[in-house]
């Protein structure tokens, strides 16, 4: 009966038989081992990931993404952060916009900083949908990652198609507290150099830059920033 250890550990081995389930079938095995939360099926779910899957019309590239969106969806789930490595690898490696948007979920429940680099990917690639850019800056105020800062301070002014990513870049900035204090003044005082000279060549108007520099840090609250606000 299903919801026994013994079923668990009977949909576990379908997922690694030889030969292989069917695509349909690994979703379907994944999503009932994620609703579960069996944390014993990491490694398989790992393993029935089709990191060649591709985005094709045809049928059988359909439900390959779709057990890939499974896959992800049961391993964020789980929440096992010995995941993260293949998730990150599913991130790089889909073109389908629905498993990237389950993988970025188990990234940003992971908070392993090695997502942090492709997350920035994502988040530069301005071929991509805006909503999955905005999933992405989410997924890096979740990690924390001081990496991150120079992406998140430059997606506060950066718009594509007249979409603003501000509320989840400062979202993500005020999450990184103390360590976000000094990179948001700079801001103000125009001392990063790089930020200038990009804001410049992108039109972006300093009255707006200053404006949102001032709002993050009135949210931040840090006495710090009192002096450079006046």
């Amino acid at each position: 009966a299903i919801g026994t250890e013994d079923a668990y550990n009977n949909m576990i081995s379908a997922l690694t038989a030889s030969p292989k389930p069917s695509s349909k079938v690994t979703a379907a095995l994944a999503a009932a081992l994620g609703r579960a939360k069996v944390a014993a099926a990491v490694p398989a779910l790992t393993e029935a990931i089709d990191m060649a899957a591709g985005m094709g019309s045809d049928q059988t590239s359909i439900d390959a993404n779709n057990a890939n969106k499974e896959i992800a969806r049961a391993l964020t789930d789980i929440g096992d952060p010995k995941a993260a490595g293949e998730i990150i690898r599913l991130l790089r490696a889909s073109q389908d916009n629905y498993v990237r948007i389950e993988a970025i979920n188990a990234l940003s429940k992971f908070k392993d900083p090695a997502a942090a680099e492709v997350l920035i990917d994502i988040v530069n690639d301005v071929r991509l949908e805006p909503f999955l850019i905005k999933k992405a800056l989410l997924a890096l105020g979740d990690l924390k990652s001081e990496s991150a800062m120079d992406t998140l301070i430059w997606m506060l002014f950066y718009e594509q198609r007249g979409t603003t990513f501000f509320p989840e870049s400062s979202m993500g900035i005020f999450k990184m507290g103390d360590r976000a204090v000094d990179p948001v003044i700079a801001i103000l005082e125009g001392t990063n150099k790089e930020l200038m000279a990009r804001a410049k060549e992108e039109k972006v108007k300093r009255s707006a830059m200053l404006a949102k520099a001032a709002q993050i840090l009135g949210d931040l609250g840090r006495r710090k920033a009192v002096r450079p606000l006046i």
